[in-house]
């Protein structure tokens, strides 16, 4: 499962070197930029809970991708967070 692989082998956070090419400039930026802000505002108002007290889950994950999805087409469109 892609969360154990994440959690056993890469220290629960994911390096360059595993973000295809294509979308490392597009994670990069978003998640310096409007990530926290993105998954803490869902945390609250979408699953009840709090952000830093909160352990996700495969279908809370599901839940989040349309915010993830939003984001890249806003990027693609030449949107950048700030």
């Amino acid at each position: 499962m892609g969360v154990d692989y994440v959690l056993d082998w890469c220290d629960g956070k994911l390096g360059t070197m595993d973000v295809k090419k294509d979308f490392q400039a597009f994670v990069n930026n978003y998640y310096e930029h409007q990530y926290m802000k993105d998954y803490s505002e869902f945390v609250v108002n979408d699953l009840y809970d709090l952000p830093l007290e909160f352990l996700g889950s495969w279908e809370d994950y599901h839940l989040f991708a349309p915010v993830i999805d939003q984001a890249y087409a806003d990027y693609l469109a030449g949107k950048r967070f700030h």
